[in-house]
């Protein structure tokens, strides 16, 4: 956020963080609204018609390709037109945000062909990938001797993990391993359009997680990353390194993606039946209205009507250990419970949700909007 500063003044106060800054978090998830819901349904409904290598490639070299554009704009000063450059950056978002739903649709039922214990490394990953952004993050600001160099190095690698992820879907291919679970899959491919008839069946059979979904998703967007980004450290501004400089990118990125890892890791098998469907609906809904305003009261910065009645460190650790954990434990229970409540359909099952869940993120971005005004 640093070319959203306040370009009078030669110092950072995350205390007092511009308009700009404030909404940058709030404004990505906006910005990825209509691009997810499109391309989303579009995938699900329509991208049997294009094979899965061309899907897959064509989102990673979008991805790629939007990487390089950020990483050249990191040279350009943009001081001078900070509120066109917020726009341009949303505009790259939203095009960041057409192809991500694209290969995240098409990879989940392709993972759904192999043994559940690849289903397990595969959501395992997704967690560890968020430990790696927030580490390379950290690294970025160590070795960095400036602002613009941190940002050259975490944009730069992260381009280079793409490039590699995509070699290496296409020479796995090529492989026995890979080719032999394509062709003997247990279920079904599909190679058209879903009818009315299965959706209506697979939202029936697996109504207990897309509810549980919902809610947890919800509650996500209200406060991840619009508020749990402006959580600033009680010691900041003493001149201590670590609460100027690494306690958001340390606790708030780091330890929150760790701690949803570890949530992940014990999560091993699907909890979520029709006997206990009430339940998790309770549990999630109870979860909802206790989190909400434990991390709304923790240190955000700036706030206008909401006090601080949690302002040290270590209560805000502890709550946010809470949440993350919890949500990590929760979508990797939900994915997990699709072969027990639809056996036999956990391809279709799983793209009717990724379609849901990525349709609910999109109409649901609003309330990190409404979240931090609420500060």
């Amino acid at each position: 956020m640093y070319k959203f500063r306040d370009t009078s003044s030669e110092e950072i106060d995350l205390n007092n963080k511009t308009a700009l800054q404030t909404y940058f978090a709030p404004g990505i998830m906006i910005s990825q609204s209509m691009p997810v819901i499109i391309s989303t349904l579009f995938t699900t409904v329509l991208g049997h018609k294009l094979p899965v290598r061309t899907r897959i490639i064509a989102s990673l070299m979008i991805i790629i390709l939007i990487f390089v554009i950020f990483t050249v704009m990191i040279k350009v000063n943009t001081d001078s037109w900070q509120v066109g450059f917020f726009v341009f950056s949303m505009i790259g978002l939203a095009a960041l945000n057409t192809s991500l739903p694209v290969f995240q649709v098409t990879t989940l039922p392709l993972v759904a062909k192999f043994p559940m214990q690849y289903m397990h490394v595969f959501l395992m990953g997704q967690g560890s990938a968020g430990i790696f952004n927030s580490l390379l993050q950290i690294i970025s600001l160590a070795i960095g001797s400036s602002i613009e160099i941190s940002a050259l190095f975490y944009f730069v690698v992260g381009t280079m993990l793409i490039c590699i992820t995509m070699t290496l879907y296409i020479i796995s291919k090529n492989m026995a391993f890979y080719q032999f679970y394509m062709e003997n899959s247990l279920s079904e491919p599909k190679t058209g359009m879903f009818s009315k008839a299965e959706v209506k069946d697979i939202i029936k059979d697996t109504w207990p997680c897309l509810a549980v979904g919902m809610v947890t998703i919800i509650n996500l967007l209200f406060l991840q990353p619009s508020v749990t980004s402006l959580v600033v450290s009680e010691g900041y501004g003493k001149g201590n390194e670590w609460n100027d400089t690494y306690f958001v990118p340390v606790i708030t990125y780091f330890f929150n993606e760790a701690t949803g890892l570890v949530g992940r890791l014990t999560a091993r098998k699907g909890l979520i039946t029709h006997s206990s469907r009430y339940w998790w609906l309770i549990i999630v809904i109870g979860r909802f209205f206790v989190m909400v305003p434990l991390i709304m009261l923790c240190n955000a910065q700036p706030r206008n009507h909401l006090p601080v009645w949690f302002p040290h460190d270590w209560q805000y650790i502890l709550i946010l250990a809470i949440l993350s954990f919890t949500n990590g434990f929760i979508f990797n229970t939900m994915f997990f419970s699709v072969s027990q409540l639809a056996p036999g359909k956990e391809e279709a099952s799983l793209m009717v949700m990724m379609c849901w869940f990525g349709i609910l993120m999109a109409v649901s971005s609003p309330l990190s909007l409404i979240s931090v005004h609420i500060l």
